[in-house]
Formats: structure tokens, C-alpha cells, sequence
């Protein structure tokens, strides 16, 4: 391949990756600050987490303690003062407050590993677009190279790269979205209860 072909080749490429850097790795390196800003800094994340404990955690605890002051209520004092609280938690059936709270904990902490995913996928998504981009910037080079085996071991390596990141990055972004609005879908539900 001449010099002449390689630009011909390189006009394309370079207009990908201007395309591609773009859209897809300058946004996805600015999604974690982004998110810090929408839901973090913003405080939607801490007014989730407070309408969830002020909504569910606390009224099941304040329940789970109503339930054993009314069985202490039952206990003559002469009673009272041979048991302990472990002893009237035996004798009170505990276990729906207990699933109720646990379940709001639940819930905060399945928002909580939402947010760290969706970092965690805004992280891996501009890598992989750079190595995407850096892939097709090299991929017109690797025709230079003058031993025809060594030139197709590393272009058909090279497409190997621009195609699996290509394809992983398509899949990592729609999975992105996904998590977004599976977190968005749960601080609205939230803010809406309290």
C-alpha cells in the first residue's frame, strides 16, 4: 500500500475518531462528574435515602418497639425485673417489623450500588472508547509495515480491537442507560413518598 492510499485511509479514520471522541469518550469521562452533580451534589440521593428510612425503616422500628413495650406492658414488675429485653423479643413476633426494615435498607442500599455501578460503567466506557479510537488511528498504519505476515497479524489484530470495542461499547452504553434510569426510576419514586 502506498502513501497515498494510507491517507486516503487515514481521512475516514481521523473523522471517526474526531466523531467518536466526541460523542461517545469526552461524554462518557464526564458522566461521573456529571452524576456527582445530578444526584449526589444535588441531594436527590440523600432526599431518597431519607424519605426511605423516614417512610419505611423508621415507622418498622417504631413498631418493632411498640410490639415489645406492650408485651412489657402485659409483664407484672416483679417480671420485668427477671427478664430481659432478648427475653420479651422471644415472646413477640418480630419477624414482619423486621422484614420491613431490613427491606428499606434494602432499598437504600440497591440505590447506593446503582450509583457506584453506573460510575463504575461511565469509568470503563471512555476507556473503551479510547482504545477504540486509538485502534482505528492505527489500523491504516499497519499496512505500511513490508512483511505481508507481520502486516496481517497486527491489521487483523487491529480489527479485532475496533470491532469488540465497537460491539462493548455499544452493549456497555445501552446497559448504562439502563442502570440511569433504573436509579432515576427509584429517587422519583422515592421523593414522590415523602
Amino acid at each position: 500500500m502506498n502513501w497515498h492510499d494510507i491517507i486516503l485511509w487515514y481521512g475516514p479514520a481521523s473523522a471517526w475518531v474526531v466523531l467518536w471522541t466526541q460523542f461517545v469518550t469526552l461524554r462518557f469521562y464526564d458522566k461521573n462528574e456529571s452524576l456527582f452533580k445530578d444526584v449526589v451534589s444535588s441531594g436527590a440521593m440523600d432526599l431518597a435515602i431519607s424519605s426511605v428510612e423516614a417512610q419505611k425503616l423508621v415507622p418498622a422500628l417504631a413498631r418493632l418497639c411498640d410490639a415489645v413495650a406492650a408485651a412489657k406492658a402485659l409483664k407484672t414488675p416483679k417480671d420485668l425485673k427477671l427478664l430481659t429485653t432478648d427475653d420479651i423479643l422471644s415472646e413477640v413476633d418480630f419477624l414482619p417489623h423486621f422484614s420491613e426494615a431490613e427491606a428499606a435498607l434494602r432499598e437504600e442500599k440497591s440505590m447506593q450500588d446503582v450509583l457506584d455501578r453506573l460510575h463504575q460503567l461511565a469509568a470503563t466506557l471512555w476507556k473503551l472508547g479510547l482504545a477504540h479510537s486509538l485502534a482505528v488511528v492505527f489500523f491504516p498504519a499497519s499496512f505500511l509495515i513490508h512483511s505481508t505476515i507481520v502486516r496481517g497479524i497486527v491489521a487483523s489484530g487491529l480489527a479485532l480491537v475496533v470491532s469488540v470495542t465497537l460491539v462493548l461499547l455499544i452493549m456497555g452504553v445501552i446497559r448504562y442507560h439502563q442502570k440511569r434510569d433504573e436509579l432515576n426510576r427509584s429517587l422519583s419514586m422515592n421523593r414522590k413518598a415523602s
